[in-house]
């Protein structure tokens, strides 16, 4: 048992079985981080260590209100651009500026996955700390190096190798919180 009367283990189980969900495409990953973060809420609790919530929360928040500010601000962009070509249209001149504008929201994109991904860096960086289980260190590496190098394709690939480190770190956080 941590501090504050949170149970590890517990915790742990929560987090194990919330990482393998978010591996599972649709609304299911939303599920599995709930759980995560509900773990990682309790293991800050239990360890004393308010950073594990605080940087998993803003990669969250960053991700969440990234993505509503991106998708919102292209659709915006792309609404004026058609409605401010004279009639009739040229394809190319309005195949160019679709082309540009959905290059400008991937690329905001990129930028709100990255500043998540740095934040899970530091929560699970600071869950390694706290707990001793290195693995998390690791995950929070990966999830980074993964996020930036998404825009090349393989970072999805060592995002995945990422959340595989978080999944073996809360299994070896469960074994070793064993009653």
């Amino acid at each position: 048992m941590g501090g504050a009367g949170w149970n590890i283990r517990d915790a742990a189980l929560l987090g194990f079985v919330g990482a393998i969900l978010t591996l599972i495409p649709y609304y299911v990953n939303i599920a599995g981080l709930v759980l995560v973060l509900v773990a990682l809420y309790m293991l800050a609790r239990a360890y004393g260590n308010d950073n594990i919530w605080r940087y998993a929360l803003y990669a969250v928040v960053t991700a969440i209100v990234g993505s509503v500010l991106v998708m919102g601000i292209g659709f915006t962009v792309i609404l004026t651009t058609i409605l401010s070509f004279p009639r009739p249209v040229s394809p190319t001149s309005f195949s160019h500026a679709v082309l540009t504008t959905v290059i400008a929201i991937l690329a905001a994109a990129y930028v709100v996955m990255v500043i998540s991904g740095y934040f899970w860096r530091h929560g699970y960086g600071e869950l390694a700390r706290s707990s001793g289980v290195e693995r998390f260190e690791r995950a929070g590496w990966w999830l980074f190096i993964g996020a930036a190098t998404a825009i090349v394709l393989v970072g999805i690939a060592l995002y995945v190798v990422g959340m595989i480190y978080v999944i073996l770190g809360f299994n070896e956080l469960m074994s070793r919180s064993q009653p």
